[in-house]
């Protein structure tokens, strides 16, 4: 029986392609687990583009990388990962004179499973032939092999369908309907042959069933050798039209069988319509040479063979009907004949029941899926959604209680220095509770650090924004290309348009653009205050001794003695003032617990694999936007303990401004009291300024860090597609060239023997 070739491939460096996939989009760990798998996987690969022969391991072989293929592109989206796969017309075939022609290439997962299920029908028909010439008096799995086949080329077809543009001829829709009609044609012929078999079997069943027959190789027929379609002129092309050729005949000489078994059952059943019989009879004869003609221009000895004894015995049959009629009956031939219902014994299906290859089946048949712990795509693109909505989450947390925490940190200032004046009567040097904090800022290399620290935030924002830019280029220049030639070659353009491939990239560039847009505001500000108290920072920045001299008011001890004794609080002024300062010393611990708390919220960020976070919360609520909301709503709590502390402070605050109001109506106060209280409101103040921009550039080197790696992933992607993308521009470029050459080389000359331009 006919059946189509089998395609041929490039080979590609598959492992290679998804081991750095893994480690950019997943993680080095994940791509290690799944090594093996990998090289087994593109191993398994090359073995299906050397299968030749119809046996059960090659059959087995194609379903198997089908069904691994499958599971894969529910786990990893192929456009970013930039496989070009490559395959060859399989009727054209690759050739060395013109490579490009017949050839598609892609980056879609969509055209390897489309190509892999052809080879897999194309296998199976082939399977099936042979089964069908070895055993033709038992042709049960015969039949089973055709409407598998038929089954492969409609899942082909459907794949095929997700392609956007540049298939070739073979998998096209008009085409892989036709080669499924041909092969349902092929497994119905294998009942009938059946029926024909059987002595019980009636003339009128053997019509039915003859008719489906010929009904699915006609229609393959009309898909096929409609002369003004894409494939009608391919096929009409191809071997002088051998392919269509063959179906034609088919189709024929089974409309043929079935008018004479229709013709042979009226005579059976005596049923007195000697005149439909004469007509069918005749239908027959005509068919029977319109097949006759069709398979001698294409030197189809076998099946004309077969034509002319059932010609001759059509012919027979006539003659005696007719002299019947003529004799007996004297009917006349009726204006039209009766439709013969078709007895259709076939469908699409795998196995009973089944009318598809599972791929989960398929792989748990083979050993199982080896990318069954691999988290998918869709997974993956809804951990970057969500982590782009925690960032959104943390920068408004962050924002709002840094804010808060310089605007209460300034309260607390403005009543601090009173009480380390007062202080400072009784031990005329720096307060105790503001000399720690002095000692743990010069600890870290004090004010030099923090310039440092800032001025590395600045160098690494210019790197990682010079990373976004070049990142962003590549597919700015990917793009303007694509539409160039878009616009250049028009309707002969067929890759598939850049901006809807790249269209991931850009959506994970943009999120990180509008993180960085934030940070480098945060920046500016950071900048800004260090300018604005830089005097302030330089202060403390100073020796102690150099602090605590300046507290004293002169380097003169005596001189320290007397205003420490005109100084000298009362009782009174001193119960106020250690109620007053433990009222500071709540309020800095209910600072000191939120800041802990607001770190250990940023640190539980941090440590938080939105991708591992994702995967869990699905399995628990299925739907990725409820996972996301419901992770996200985790974060609740924390929010609500942070602003319960903010109440805190506020009502601690409160109580101190309270009690500085009253200490301040009792206690002295003097022109030395004032420039003491004038001095520590500044070092308090610059103290509060250190830690706030200290606390900004700690994070913002940890954050530029981080964003540094993501957005060297995100660059190499973007070349890795501009690459892949080249390539298949090259291979249009070249296709083009070829139809234009072929086109100049059939052009007929003008009268002046000039070829057309």
């Amino acid at each position: 029986m006919l059946v189509p070739p089998m395609k041929k491939s490039s080979s590609v460096d598959l492992a290679a392609r998804l081991k750095t996939f893994l480690e950019s989009s997943h993680s080095p760990q994940e791509a290690a687990n799944h090594l093996d798998a990998i090289q087994r996987f593109s191993e398994l690969r090359n073995q299906c583009l050397m299968v030749k022969d119809p046996n059960d391991a090659s059959l087995a072989l194609l379903i198997k990388y089908w069904a691994q293929l499958s599971s894969l592109a529910q786990r990893l989206d192929f456009e970013a990962i930039n496989v070009q796969f490559t395959w060859y017309d399989a009727f054209k075939g690759y050739s060395a004179m013109y490579p490009s022609q017949g050839r598609c290439s892609s980056t879609s997962v969509r055209l390897e499973q489309s190509c892999i299920l052809f080879n897999a029908g194309s296998l199976w028909a082939q399977y099936a032939d042979r089964e069908f010439n070895r055993s033709p008096e038992s042709p049960k799995d015969a039949a089973r092999g055709f409407k598998r086949a038929a089954t492969l080329f409609a899942m082909a077809r459907a794949a095929s369908a997700q392609v956007s543009s540049g298939l070739s001829t073979d998998i096209s829709d008009d085409c892989l309907h036709m080669l499924e009609s041909m092969c349902l044609g092929h497994a119905q012929r294998c009942f009938y042959e059946t029926s024909t078999r059987q002595s019980s079997a009636k003339n009128k069943l053997q019509a039915k069933l003859s008719t489906a027959v010929a009904d699915f190789y006609g229609y393959a027929c009309t898909l096929g050798g409609n002369p003004t379609s894409d494939l009608g002129k391919f096929f009409a092309g191809w071997e002088k039209g051998l392919f269509i050729g063959a179906l034609t005949v088919e189709m024929h000489y089974f409309r043929a069988l079935s008018q004479i078994h229709i013709a042979k059952s009226l005579d059976e059943e005596k049923a007195m319509k000697k005149g439909e019989e004469v007509a069918y009879l005749s239908t027959a004869m005509r068919n029977l040479e319109q097949g006759a003609q069709v398979a001698k221009k294409h030197k189809l000895a076998g099946r004309a063979d077969d034509i002319a004894r059932h010609l001759q015995q059509a012919k027979l049959l006539l003659d005696s009907a007719e002299q019947d009629n003529r004799i007996v009956y004297h009917q006349p031939l009726p204006p039209s004949l009766p439709i013969i219902e078709p007895l259709s014994m076939v469908k699409l299906e795998w196995l009973p029941d089944q009318p598809e290859p599972d791929p989960a089946a398929e792989m748990a048949a083979a050993g199982g899926d080896p990318f069954g712990t691999l988290v998918s795509a869709a997974i993956h693109r809804g951990a970057l959604a969500f982590a782009a909505k925690r960032q959104d989450l943390v920068n408004a947390v962050n924002e709002a209680v840094q804010t808060h925490t310089t605007q209460a940190r300034a309260r607390l200032v403005a009543q601090t220095p009173q009480l380390d004046a007062l202080a400072s009567a009784e031990a005329p040097r720096v307060p105790q509770r503001l000399r720690d904090r002095i000692v743990a800022t010069q600890a870290v290399n004090g004010v030099r650090g923090l310039m440092q620290r800032a001025e590395e935030c600045l160098n690494l924002r210019t790197t990682v924004r010079e990373l976004h830019r070049e990142a962003v280029s590549i597919l700015d220049a990917e793009e303007a290309e694509d539409r160039k030639l878009r616009a250049q070659f028009e309707a002969r353009w067929t890759p598939s348009v850049s901006s809807t491939i790249n269209e991931p990239l850009r959506k994970e560039l943009a999120a990180h653009d509008s993180h960085l847009t934030l940070a480098s505001q945060s920046d500016d500000r950071v900048q800004a205050r260090l300018a604005e108290a830089r005097s302030l920072l330089d202060r403390i920045a100073l020796p102690l001794v150099q602090l605590d001299s300046m507290v004293a008011g002169a380097d003169d001890p005596a001189y320290q003695a007397g205003a420490a004794a005109a100084n000298m609080p009362s009782a009174r002024v001193k119960d106020m003032a250690a109620k007053m300062r433990g009222l500071v010393e709540s309020t800095e611990k209910l600072f000191g617990q939120r800041e802990t708390e607001r770190l250990a919220f940023l640190t539980r960020v941090q440590e938080q694999d939105p991708v591992q976070a994702l995967l869990a919360q699905v399995q628990i609520t299925k739907a990725t936007e409820s996972a996301i909301a419901a992770l996200l709503a985790e974060f609740n709590g924390t929010r609500q303990s942070l602003m319960q502390l903010q109440e805190q402070i506020d009502a601690a605050l409160l109580g101190v401004e309270a009690a500085g109001k009253e200490l301040q109506s009792v206690a002295t106060s003097n022109e030395e009291l004032r420039r003491r209280e004038s001095l520590l409101s500044d070092l308090s103040k610059a103290v509060d300024v250190y830690e706030d921009l200290d606390r900004h550039s700690k994070e913002g080197l940890v954050f530029y860090t981080a964003r540094m790696e993501q957005i060297r992933r995100l660059k190499e992607r973007a070349s890795d597609l501009k690459v892949a993308r080249d390539v298949e521009r090259r291979d249009v470029l070249d296709n083009i060239a070829a139809q234009a050459h072929a086109a100049r080389a059939l052009a007929v000359p003008d009268a002046s023997g000039a070829l057309p331009i």
